[in-house]
C-alpha cells in the first residue's frame, strides 16, 4: 500500500503491520516458489521466504513497477512503461519485452498462460513468460485495462469505467456489462420484490436485495426515470413519455401515454399519478390507460406521492428557478403552494402524519397537510435527491454520498457511509433499506 505499507496475517482477518524497508508506494504482490514478491514505484521490488522479513533487490531502473506474478516456474513483473521483466528465483531479473509504448498495470498467470494488461485495451500473451504476443481488443469504447485475473478457467480483466471483459483461453475476450458502470436511479419495493433502473434501459430485481437478476424488458426502449409499485402493478417511467407495466416486476409490456419525459410516479386512493417535463401530470386508474390532466408549462416535475387523502407532486420554475408544490385531494385538479425557498424540489414522501420534501443545495421541507410548509436547517449544501419512509424512520440521501436520519422528520443526523458517489434512490421493504446511485453503488440495510 501507500508509503510502503505492507501487511501480514495467518487466517485473513488478524493482520500485523510487517517492516518493509522502503517508503515507496507498493503495488502488487504475490507469492510462488517459495518466495513472496512485493513491487512498487521507483523500481522498488521486495522479496520474502516468510512475509515478515523482507528485502530489497537493485533491478537498476526507477521505472515503476506495476504488477507481479508467478506461474511455471517463473516470476514476471508488468512496468508502467512499456517493459515486462521476468525472473526464475526473484533475485535476478531480465527485460523480455518493451518497444510496445504501453504502460502495463497488471499480469496474471494461469491455465499454462500468460497475460499482461495496460493503458489501452490490448492484451498480451505468453507461453513461457519471455515471448509475448499483442492481442488488440477492436472496441473503442472500453477504457484502460487496470487488473487481470484468472479462475475458474476462465480470464477476467478489468478497467476503468466499469469496462470488464472475460475469456476462456486469454486469447479471444468478450466485453460483460458490469454493475459500476450502471447509473442507477430509482428503486422501489412491492409484493416482496426490488426493482432498481439505470438511466439508460437497464432493469434488475430481487427478493432479497442481495441477489440481483437483470431483467429483459424486450425490443429497444428509452432511457428511465423512474419506478414505483401499487394496486398490483410495477410501473416504470421515462424518456418521451415512457410506461412500462407489470405484474409481477418480471415481465413488462408498453403503453402509450404522450411524449412527456416522465420522472416518478405514485399510487393512491385506486388511482395512479405521473409527473414530468412541461409540468405535465398525468393520471389512470389500472396503468394502462392514461389521462393527461395538466402540461404545457415551463416547468419540470420531478416527485410525487399520495398521503392522508391528498396528493403532492413537487419540481421547479424553469422561468425563474424557484421551487414548485401542487396538491390535489382528487389528481385531476391542482393547487400550487407557496413557497419562500429557492432550488428545485427533487422528491417528496408521507407517512405518519408528516410530508417531507427535498432538493437542491441540501433543501428539505416539512409539512403535516401538504399544504404549510417549514424548512428544516441541515447544515448542508449537498443536492438531496430522493427521500423515504420505512421502520420508524425517515432516511433522506443525495450528493457525495449523503445519507441522513431522522426519527420524526424534524431532527436528522448524518450517516458516513465510506463513499464519495452521488446517490439518486433509497426505498424500504421486508424489513430492509436499499440505496442505489452512480457507478453502480448498490447499499443494503441491515
Amino acid at each position: 500500500g501507500a508509503w510502503g505499507t505492507l501487511l501480514a496475517s495467518t487466517d485473513g482477518l488478524r493482520w500485523q503491520a510487517v517492516r518493509s524497508g522502503t517508503t515507496e508506494w507498493l503495488f502488487d504482490v504475490a507469492y510462488g516458489g517459495g518466495r513472496w514478491v512485493a513491487v512498487g514505484d521507483r523500481g522498488t521490488l521486495l522479496t520474502s521466504r516468510d512475509g515478515l522479513g523482507w528485502e530489497a533487490v537493485r533491478l537498476g531502473r526507477q521505472v515503476a513497477l506495476k504488477g507481479v506474478a508467478y506461474g511455471g516456474g517463473r516470476w514476471v513483473v508488468a512496468t508502467g512503461w512499456d517493459q515486462i521483466l521476468s525472473s526464475t528465483d526473484g533475485l535476478r531479473w531480465e527485460t523480455v519485452h518493451s518497444q510496445t509504448f504501453i504502460r502495463f498495470e497488471d499480469v496474471a498467470y494461469g491455465a499454462g498462460r500468460w497475460v499482461a494488461v495496460g493503458e489501452a485495451t490490448d492484451f498480451f500473451t505468453s507461453t513461457d513468460g519471455q515471448r509475448w504476443q499483442r492481442i488488440s481488443f477492436p472496441d473503442s469504447r472500453l477504457r484502460t485495462l487496470l487488473g487481470v485475473a484468472y479462475g475458474g478457467d476462465r480470464w477476467v480483466a478489468v478497467g476503468k469505467g466499469g469496462t470488464l471483459l472475460t475469456s476462456r483461453d486469454g486469447l479471444g475476450w468478450q466485453p460483460v456489462r458490469s454493475p459500476i458502470s450502471l447509473r442507477f436511479s430509482a428503486i422501489a419495493y412491492g409484493d416482496g420484490r426490488w426493482v432498481v433502473v439505470g438511466r439508460e434501459t437497464s432493469v434488475y430485481t430481487s427478493a432479497d436485495a442481495l441477489v440481483w437478476d437483470d431483467v429483459s424488458l424486450g425490443g429497444e426502449h428509452n432511457p428511465l426515470n423512474g419506478v414505483a409499485y401499487g394496486g398490483g402493478r410495477w410501473l416504470l417511467l421515462g424518456v418521451s413519455g415512457t410506461f412500462l407495466v407489470s405484474a409481477d416486476g418480471l415481465n413488462w409490456r408498453r403503453v402509450a401515454a404522450g411524449n412527456y419525459s416522465l420522472y416518478a410516479g405514485a399510487y393512491g386512493a385506486g388511482r395512479w399519478v405521473a409527473v414530468g417535463d412541461s409540468g405535465a401530470i398525468l393520471t389512470s386508474r389500472d396503468a394502462l390507460n392514461w389521462q393527461t390532466v395538466r402540461s404545457g408549462r415551463a416547468e419540470k416535475l420531478f416527485g410525487v406521492a399520495y398521503g392522508d387523502g391528498r396528493w403532492v407532486a413537487v419540481g421547479q420554475d424553469w422561468s425563474n428557478l424557484s421551487p414548485l408544490i401542487f396538491t390535489s385531494t382528487d389528481g385531476f385538479s391542482w393547487q400550487a403552494v407557496g413557497l419562500r425557498v429557492q432550488g428545485a424540489l427533487l422528491d417528496v414522501a408521507y407517512a405518519g402524519g408528516r410530508w417531507v420534501a427535498v432538493g437542491h443545495g441540501g433543501t428539505l421541507l416539512t409539512s403535516t397537510d401538504g399544504t404549510e410548509w417549514q424548512r428544516v436547517d441541515l447544515g448542508i449544501t449537498s443536492s438531496l435527491e430522493s427521500v423515504a419512509y420505512g421502520g420508524g424512520r425517515w432516511v433522506a440521501i443525495g450528493e457525495r454520498g449523503t445519507l441522513l436520519t431522522s426519527l420524526d422528520g424534524l431532527r436528522w443526523q448524518a450517516v458516513p457511509l465510506g463513499t464519495e458517489e452521488p446517490l439518486s434512490g433509497v426505498a424500504y421493504g421486508g424489513g430492509r433499506w436499499v440505496v442505489v446511485g452512480e457507478r453502480g453503488t448498490l447499499l443494503v440495510s441491515p
